[in-house]
């Protein structure tokens, strides 16, 4: 390992981007890797490319962690990189990212034709599957290839790119190397509505939209992809009363805490960021409410409103909604406030 590679890695260690895997004998030839990182548990959310030479430089980030590109150059004694040294380094860190963006096209498009084949070749969904009928989901929307539920993934303007596979023991997959970014499903979907729903899991959104009645309710599919589906629908639909349906993650921030990290409630945390940034109002699962108001300190568990569901809690559902307020420091009111339906 070279010089340069070691104190490349050093940086990259020292910003937070810590690599679980080795990347060493990885870096040549001005390359992007893609690997592991501490947090990052089997995605490979890091990513460096690395050139040597006589003074040598990189770019490395995280995109779970959404540090953006994080340049570093060599220190060594002399002059610094003269300008056109920097604007040459920059330039292949342009292009070799204009390369695998155009490659990451290209593969996503090859898997929207795929999807669209697998969508259209598949039949209507049996309401007895197992997964379905564990989760008293209504599947008019869904598909099924052999054993798998299909959960089609649409952009804003309603093109299929992706399909969520969701198998009779609840593993859920996407299609390797498909677009994820800004996809949703929609159950419900309605041309007119005062009040739209935002959730992150297929079986949560059909529990919300059975408990309310109503749709439009608009699957996200995790929390990563939260807040791009959130701000395409509220630019979408500005007038809407957007809702956004918290997962309650309380037994993941419990195992952070065992493990010493801090605690951290993923599906709660995102859910009152994206309403801040856009002004929506968030409903959250009844354990959520419990804790925060009454004080008591559940058994940790993860729960959303799929779950309140199946504990027969439509009631409690429609509840968790009429009472769904904006965050404190939210940039704007919501519609909601607006005409004077929420506090």
């Amino acid at each position: 390992m070279s010089a340069g590679v070691q104190d490349f890695i050093a940086a990259m260690t020292a910003a937070g981007v810590v690599p679980v895997e080795p990347i060493a004998g990885k870096l040549v030839g001005g390359k992007i890797v893609r690997f592991r990182c501490q947090g990052d548990g089997r995605k490979r959310n890091g990513w460096a490319i690395f050139f040597d030479g006589e003074r040598p430089g990189g770019a490395y980030g995280n995109h779970k962690q959404n540090t953006g590109t994080i340049t570093w150059s060599a220190k060594r004694e002399g002059p610094p990189l003269s300008p056109e040294e920097r604007a040459r380094l920059r330039e292949q860190i342009a292009a070799e990212e204009a390369r695998r963006a155009r490659e990451q096209a290209s593969t996503q498009e090859y898997v929207a034709r795929e999807a669209r084949a697998t969508w259209a070749a598949s039949s209507a969904a049996d309401p007895a599957h197992p997964y379905a009928a564990t989760k008293r989901m209504k599947v008019a929307g869904l598909r099924q290839s052999g054993e798998a539920l299909l959960v089609p993934m649409r952009d804003i303007e309603g093109v299929l790119w992706n399909l969520q596979r969701i198998y009779p023991d609840g593993t859920k997959r996407f299609v390797k190397g498909g677009r994820i970014l800004g996809l949703m499903t929609v159950i419900e979907p309605r041309l007119g509505f005062a009040r739209g729903v935002v959730c992150e899991g297929y079986a949560t959104g059909d529990a919300i939209a059975q408990a309310l009645g109503a749709g439009p309710v608009v699957v996200a599919f995790n929390t990563a992809n939260l807040g791009e589906v959130v701000a395409a629908c509220v630019d979408r639909h500005p007038r809407a009363d957007w809702v956004i349906a918290a997962d309650d993650d309380h037994l993941t921030g419990t195992r952070m805490e065992e493990r010493g990290q801090p605690y951290q409630n993923p599906g709660v945390d995102k859910a009152r960021e994206v309403a801040v940034l856009h002004g929506c109002r968030v409903a959250y699962p009844l354990s959520v409410v419990e804790r925060w108001v009454d004080g008591v300190v559940a058994e940790p568990a993860n729960v959303d409103f799929s779950d309140l569901l199946l504990a027969g809690g439509a009631v409690d559902i429609r509840a968790a909604f009429d009472g769904a307020r904006r965050p404190a420091g939210s940039a704007q009111p919501s519609l909601a406030e607006r005409i004077g339906r929420a506090a």
